[in-house]
């Protein structure tokens, strides 16, 4: 799941989906919340220090606590959003990347093939994202190179007046 999803590129990506991709965003952090509490219902103190996770049963117990599997513990600061509509959508594609690589990892380590059915669909929904994303990156790049031209053409008038605008 992409953390850091830039809030100007949102209206792009909806206008493009006719669906708003934070939302989804959130509900892939739900569904694997509610894999994790599946799997581990009914698991006592002991099976999590048997598998080095005594630390978080002692905080948690078995309720799901958002973090990394390394155990840093979600935070705001994931959420990146620069107010600039390219460099936003560069993170949205960087996050959406990094979602679809952590989906495969856990497919390779995973041996469930009811979790692995959940994980496929959500790696399959972050493509769709990268290419939704890529859809409005292009749409704002072509915008931003016609203004180039624009301005690249008044300039060149300036500088010899001579040359007419093809």
């Amino acid at each position: 799941m992409p953390a850091n999803v830039g809030l100007s590129a949102l209206g792009l990506i909806r206008s493009i989906s006719g669906h708003d991709v934070g939302t989804e965003e959130l509900a892939h952090l739900e569904i694997v919340g509610s894999i994790v509490s599946q799997l581990t219902s009914g698991e006592g103190a002991k099976s999590f220090d048997r598998y080095g996770a005594g630390d978080y049963y002692v905080d948690h117990a078995n309720a799901v606590y958002p973090q990394s599997a390394a155990g840093a513990p979600f935070t705001a600061a994931y959420l990146q959003s620069k107010g600039d509509p390219i460099a936003d959508l560069v993170e949205d594609l960087a996050a959406e990347q990094k979602a679809r690589a952590t989906y495969d990892n856990i497919l390779r380590l995973s041996d469930d093939p009811d979790v692995n059915s959940v994980i496929k669909f959500l790696r399959a929904r972050e493509v769709v994202h990268f290419q939704r994303f890529g859809e409005a990156m292009l749409a704002k790049l072509r915008g931003f190179l016609r203004n180039l031209k624009g301005i690249w053409h008044l300039s060149l008038q300036f500088y010899f007046p001579k040359i007419k605008k093809s």
